[in-house]
């Protein structure tokens, strides 16, 4: 009976690693994409320098743009490379866990081995899921500072306005790739969630905090120009990804932790105020959206340092967890 459980236990896990390493494929595709925007992005940066030298005196401030823009698209390159090769580690561990499986299915011998094996390699899995989501962290906040170097163009060269044009269409693509990323990250991590491994509940914390900054991104490149947003389309603190864990998942958690019960206001006030940014902004009231912006981004601020507080909490309540799967 041991041994016939252990085989149908072979059976399921040999299922969740496919689905990993499908997900695993996704991420893959996606990071082709960042590439080729990467690549557009720093032959529009070498475009703008040349438009610069031919603007004369009038263009040296906007070359010096264009080359902090150049230099964030190799940063950006850099991240996906790094994030190929935790991809590549991934794979291998899904090729040793296989391996393992196999043996074990044949041999009821080590059938306690082979759990105690597959429990590390998940363990490794969870870890090297969590760098790849920190380099999803870096990969938005380069494009972020992208976004930024953009409005610095479009203010120091009106001649050259076009090409700012064009590199704001690829910094918003390059979010959209980011939330693609994100959403497989956490498919990823759900396809795992029937093997709890310590560390394993501390990922939600980087991917809600991520999600986070993108939604707080996505207002704050409305005003500088970028997509028109419906204010009635904008989640609100229920919905989000950050909400959704923190009412389920998060209060069951680190409910007790007085850091988490601290989210939920400044949450609850970031999304409302959000919205009316977003409102007032299409109303023409510009000046007064920008003013509020400033205090849209100290809430983040504060959510950001909160989350981060509660991780460290969970961090301990996950290290009272035994070692070994559940």
């Amino acid at each position: 009976l041991i041994v016939n459980n252990v085989y149908e236990s072979s059976i399921d896990l040999s299922k969740v690693i496919g689905e990993l390493n499908e997900s695993i494929n996704e991420i893959s595709n996606i990071l082709t994409v960042i590439n080729d925007i990467a690549d557009k992005t720093n032959l529009l940066s070498l475009n703008a320098a040349i438009e610069a030298a031919r603007a004369g005196e009038q263009g040296r401030g906007f070359a010096v743009v264009a080359d902090e823009v150049g230099k964030l698209a190799v940063q950006t390159k850099t991240a996906t490379t790094e994030i190929s090769k935790k991809i590549s580690a991934v794979l291998e561990k899904s090729g040793q866990t296989t391996i393992s499986m196999n043996e074990a299915s044949s041999d009821a011998t080590k059938a306690t081995k082979f759990m105690q094996d597959v429990g590390e390699s998940l363990n490794s899995i969870v870890n090297i899921v969590q760098d790849v989501q920190n380099q999803i962290v870096q990969i938005a906040i380069s494009v972020e500072e992208q976004s930024r170097s953009v409005e610095e163009i479009f203010t120091n060269v009106e001649k050259t306005s076009q090409i700012s044009k064009n590199v704001g269409k690829e910094s918003s693509e390059v979010i959209l790739e980011v939330n693609k990323m994100i959403t497989t990250a956490e498919d990823l991590r759900k396809s795992i969630t029937g093997f709890k491994t310590k560390g394993g509940e501390l990922l939600i914390f980087d991917l809600a905090k991520t999600d986070h900054r993108l939604w707080v991104n996505k207002v704050s490149s409305c005003l500088r120009g970028g997509e028109r947003l419906d204010p009635s389309t904008l989640t609100d603190h229920t919905l989000c990804r950050l909400g959704k864990w923190y009412y389920t998942d998060g209060r069951q958690f680190c409910g007790n932790l007085s850091s988490f019960k601290a989210i939920e206001a400044p949450h609850k006030k970031l999304h409302a105020l959000g919205k009316d940014i977003v409102s007032i902004y299409n109303n023409g009231d510009k000046e007064r959206a920008k003013k509020l912006l400033e205090e849209l981004e100290i809430l983040s601020g504060q959510i950001i340092n909160l989350l981060e507080e509660a991780k460290k909490g969970a961090t301990e309540i996950a290290r009272a967890i035994p070692g070994k799967p559940e």
